[in-house]
């Protein structure tokens, strides 16, 4: 059984104690009338009480000169409010004369005075309201919390959203100046969306808090009572930027200050502080929240303000402090009771004794108001534990989403009770946005780096919708998204809070495979939303992906990857489906920036060729101005494209150049035929001839004659005094040579790393560069013309080609072990750097037996590698290495690299996807080899003379084949094709083929690369045929190699 305490100013009868004519009690006395009662809630206005019992009825007492009582009874101790009786009420607020209560229902009523609207009856006559009435404007809302200030009113609903009337002479309505006053209540739009868990009024300033612990403000700021810095009024909510790491996680508001309680027990104030009631020990104004240093170590769990005074509880040890103006006895001590104490002190009461006695009180509550306060108190033989204001209890909260919530409708029959839980959830994107947060309170502090949401228990409480039986609740939160959620989304959300559901509705299980149809309307609206989002909105969301693991960043690609497949499928409006491939573009472009969160290729989309014309939508994008959106064409967005379609595409791209070098080519001969009567004879081709002898002078010689328009041109190969067609075997065996010699060491244009076995540009290569470019030229004739060339370059050249930034990531593939050290000195936590590396900002090398030494920086060799500049010291060392020590010679290599290559479609390319087409793909699947060749064998594709897939040959061969290690397969491809490496159009573009031959067993199997065509003898037996076939190998795999 609880016992109501008050104390403070009486002299309207305000405390309930029935003394009539006595003005002040300055201890806490018992409120005798409600003996008995067990009080659920208290309001105090500034003379008059209200007091919620725990069975819904309600009484009161004080002044009644503007009808705030709600009676017209004895004033001087509670009554019951007969008006009320018909209700279960649960909480009560009370301003300066009108009194606002909440029902069970979620229905608000008020009544008292209303000159200024207060009362939000919206009746227009502004006369006092001396019996309670409905607030009908608000009904369809459910209410959960009420805030009076001094003559406005707050509520906020179970949806989030947050209502506000009466008077708004310094802004306290929080919508701009629009008037003196309104007597209808209005939603305060500004705050749309954010996680609202309580409001706050003060005489007239408001302050409202999120669960995360960010407050806004508003109103009359001329003490600095908003808490803003500053003393001007704010007719908005405007965001105390300060507080946001506080971890505050409950209010309160005086006259003209204001109060914040911490999850760690810590108080601030700011405000007004003539009367000391700040608690700072001084009587001067706190523009900012200051820290209240004179009750830390106290674990304060309840706070109120009154008027001009402060209360705080210390849960710890059942003590209650008071600070700010006690002129009326507010501040419950017996002495002195005219002065202001501005240094929190304890209230002396029947809970205080030393030590502790049996018939000993406890204190549960605490509550404040005007000038007088109460506390509720529990003996100890029936203690109730004191409430804890920073645990809003149930009928105070707004509704969250949450595992119950969601176990709660799957597993009830769906009725309309069913449907409107879902409506009220899902509809508010201030119910979203509070849920699923990180325990431990890891959701304070919400910034760019922290969006505080737990993604994996939403993902495991949203999987329940999967099941069949929840397949028309998946459609109904589908349905009420599209209708309510959505279309309240605005572009400029108030804080970061606000953007929480964007990450937490990609957990929605909207992407399984199930009977449950894709909801691709609802994805394509949440694409819209996010798309319409600001610059700063977007980039903060931009940032929250970058912190993504992998599983969640995985599961947003693939979301908006079907909503585009089912979308292409449906042949929905392009303008659809360019929404998703934004939202897919802005994923991409998080992960490139990111060292690649998740492979490049998870953003392939599966067989879109098959849903649509690639080539076409090439067409129009080769053709369109790039600076105009639309025609939307799928080659704006070519990450989700696969290296195969990339390859096809490229193709396409040179083929148009190649035919618009041709055509050019026959308009000449047109041309020069009429007005010379005679065709010049300049060929639609460009034909090298080459000497085999001398092939790279021969080489350098044709290229040097070759115009740049002709490289485009379709490339034929003759060799001097050879009558073979080129066909493309005698193409690729061009290539074969040229590169092999061009790397040979004798020309020194390349280093060779033994470790690494890649080649790089020789730093101290002084002869013509002009051969780098060569090399470019030879490199972007073989992609052009599709041959691939496995030359050994690491895979930062390709980085380079493509203007990507290279790190030492790219530099450990060209000298693992010199980027292990690297590493290791990036790592080590040691202060001693300069005494255990003896490094400084310097390169030595030895050219032609002599040392010599580079400085990395101006000075270098006199600025020590120390722990504070060993990052920049690393930079430069892969800078000078991979960049400036070959900048001429690599400029040259991609000069000519480009001359060739240099169309739009190379933009599409991943540096990995760059390399494969021109070196081909290591990574193959030798079940899909083995039975390609099987395939081709079958189908008479290829196969010679009487071989066939069951001759005793071939499946001797290929049980042979199977027994041998990966890297004896490996071995193998390179001696049938001449690289270890496939085309990335995959293993059936090799089109492998065996043919027999009458040399006897005694011969090895004899391999023709350029064609890929294995000579293979009839041996007697597998024995037989394994060694030959291992000796053939081994002898092969000499040398540079090509396909």
């Amino acid at each position: 059984m609880m016992e109501a305490l008050g104390w403070g100013e009486a002299k309207d009868g305000q405390l309930g104690l029935g003394t009539d004519g006595i003005e002040t009690i300055p201890v806490p006395q018992p409120v005798t009338a409600l003996q008995g009662k067990q009080i659920e809630d208290i309001g105090c206005g500034q003379g008059h009480s209200v007091f919620v019992l725990k069975d819904g009825t309600v009484y009161s007492c004080g002044a009644n000169e503007k009808g705030q009582l709600g009676h017209e009874k004895r004033q001087d101790q509670p009554e019951q409010i007969l008006a009320l009786e018909t209700f279960i009420v649960n909480q009560v607020s009370c301003g300066q004369a009108h009194s606002v209560v909440v029902t069970d229902k979620g229905k608000a009523l008020s009544w008292g005075q209303d000159d200024r609207g207060q009362c939000g009856l919206d009746l227009g006559d502004r006369v006092e309201k001396r019996k309670p009435r409905i607030l009908k404007s608000i009904s369809p809302h459910f209410v959960v919390q009420v805030a009076c200030g001094s003559m406005h009113t707050l509520i906020l609903t179970r949806g989030g959203k947050i209502f506000s009337w009466g008077d708004n002479q310094y802004g306290q309505l929080g919508m701009g100046d629009k008037g003196e006053s309104s007597d209808k209540p209005v939603e305060l739009k500004s705050l749309h969306g954010l996680p609202i868990v309580q409001i706050a009024s003060g005489g007239f300033h408001c302050l409202t808090l999120t669960c995360s612990g960010t407050m806004f403000g508003w109103g009359k700021n001329n003490f600095g009572q908003l808490g803003l810095g500053d003393c001007e009024r704010k007719v908005y909510p405007t965001l105390l930027k300060n507080m946001r790491n506080q971890k505050v996680q409950y209010i309160s508001c005086g006259q003209d200050h204001s109060v914040m309680l911490t999850l760690e027990g810590g108080v601030f104030t700011c405000g007004l502080g003539a009367d000391g009631q700040l608690g700072h020990n001084q009587h001067s104004n706190e523009l900012n929240p200051r820290k209240v240093f004179e009750i830390m170590g106290k674990r304060v769990t309840q706070i109120a303000c009154g008027r001009h005074h402060t209360l705080a509880f210390d849960a710890s040890q059942g003590r209650l402090f008071s600070f700010g103006l006690g002129n009326c006895g507010q501040l419950g001590r017996s002495e002195n009771v005219c002065q202001s104490h501005p240094v929190p002190s304890e209230v002396r009461g029947c809970w205080q004794s030393y030590p502790p006695k049996d018939n000993q009180v406890s204190i549960c509550a605490i509550y404040t108001g005007g000038n007088h306060s109460f506390c509720l108190v529990s003996s100890r033989q029936n203690s109730v534990p004191p409430l804890d204001y920073r645990e809003y209890p149930s009928q105070k909260r707004t509704s969250m989403l949450d595992d119950e919530f969601i176990s709660r409708i799957v597993d009830s029959v769906f009725n309309e009770d069913i449907k409107k839980q879902i409506q009220d959830v899902f509809s508010s994107a201030s119910c979203l946005n509070g849920s699923f947060l990180k325990k431990n309170n890891g959701h304070f502090g919400s910034s760019r780096q922290n969006h505080g949401v737990d993604l994996d228990v939403a993902r495991a409480a949203f999987s329940k919708l999967h099941i069949a039986k929840a397949k028309v609740h998946f459609t109904c939160i589908c349905s009420v998204m599209q209708t309510h959620l959505f279309p309240s989304l605005p572009s400029s959300p108030p804080d970061i809070e606000a953007l929480r559901l964007y990450i937490l509705l990609m957990e929605f299980p909207l992407h399984e495979d199930s009977k449950v149809p894709f909801p691709v309307e609802t994805v394509t609206m949440l694409a819209k939303c996010l798309n319409n989002l600001k610059t700063t909105a977007a980039k903060v969301l931009l940032t929250w992906w970058s912190t993504f693991q992998p599983r969640h960043l995985k599961k947003v690609v693939n979301v908006y990857q079907r909503c585009v497949v089912e979308q292409l499928k449906a042949k929905q409006p392009m303008e659809n489906i360019f929404l998703a491939m934004q939202v897919l573009k802005k994923l991409n472009t998080v992960n490139d920036e990111n060292h690649e969160i998740i492979p490049f290729n998870f953003f392939y989309i599966a067989n879109l060729g098959e849903l649509l014309d690639l080539r076409h939508h090439f067409v129009i994008w080769f053709q369109k101005d790039p600076s105009v959106p639309f025609p939307f064409t799928f080659c704006d967005f070519p990450f989700v494209f696969d290296v195969l379609t990339k390859s096809q595409l490229f193709q396409v791209d040179a083929l148009i150049q190649m035919q618009i070098a041709v055509d050019q080519t026959h308009q000449s001969n047109l041309y020069q035929l009429m007005v010379n009567q005679q065709p010049i004879g300049q060929l639609p081709y460009l034909v090298l001839h080459v000497d085999r002898k001398n092939i790279v002078s021969s080489t350098v010689r044709e290229l040097a004659q070759v115009l740049p328009q002709d490289c485009k041109k379709p490339l034929k190969i003759v060799f001097q005094d050879e009558d073979a067609m080129d066909a493309g075997g005698v193409k690729k065996e061009f290539f074969m040579l040229i590169m092999k010699e061009i790397l040979d060491p004798k020309y020194g244009m390349f280093t060779y790393y033994e470790e690494s076995r890649f080649v790089w540009f020789n730093r101290t290569f002084f002869e013509d560069e002009t051969m780098f470019h060569l090399v470019g030229i030879l490199c972007g004739l073989a992609i052009y013309n599709h041959t691939i060339v496995s030359f050994p370059f690491p895979p930062l050249l390709y980085k380079k080609l493509l203007n990507r930034q290279t790190t030492l990531e790219d530099f450990k593939h060209l000298e693992p072990t010199v980027g292990k050290h690297l590493q290791t000195l990036l790592e080590y936590e040691g202060d001693d750097v300069e005494d255990v590396f003896c490094l400084s900002f310097e390169y030595s090398d030895t050219v032609f037996g002599t040392v010599q030494t580079r400085e990395l920086i101006e000075g270098g060799s006199n600025i020590p590698v120390t722990s504070e500049n060993k990052e920049k010291y690393v930079e430069c060392l892969v800078n000078f290495m991979v960049d400036t020590s070959v900048e001429k010679q690599f400029n040259q290599f991609k000069s000519g690299f480009l001359h060739v290559c240099g169309g739009r479609a190379l933009d599409f390319c991943h540096p990995d996807e760059l390399q494969a087409m021109i070196v081909g793909d290591e990574n193959y699947d030798w079940e899909e080899f083995e039975k390609v060749l099987f395939f081709f064998l079958l189908q008479s594709a290829v196969y010679k003379g009487e071989y066939w897939a069951s001759h005793d040959t071939i499946k001797m061969f290929w049980k042979v084949f199977r027994e041998l290690g990966l890297d004896l397969k490996k071995k193998f491809l390179v001696f049938l094709t001449g690289s270890d490496r496939v085309p990335i159009e995959g293993m059936r573009s090799l089109q492998p083929a065996f043919q027999p031959v009458k040399t006897g067993p005694n011969y090895y199997p004899v391999a023709h690369t350029c064609f890929n065509l294995l000579d293979l003898p009839q041996y007697k037996n597998e024995e037989e045929l394994r060694e030959k076939l291992l000796a053939a190998i081994a002898h092969a795999v000499t040398g540079f190699t090509i396909v």
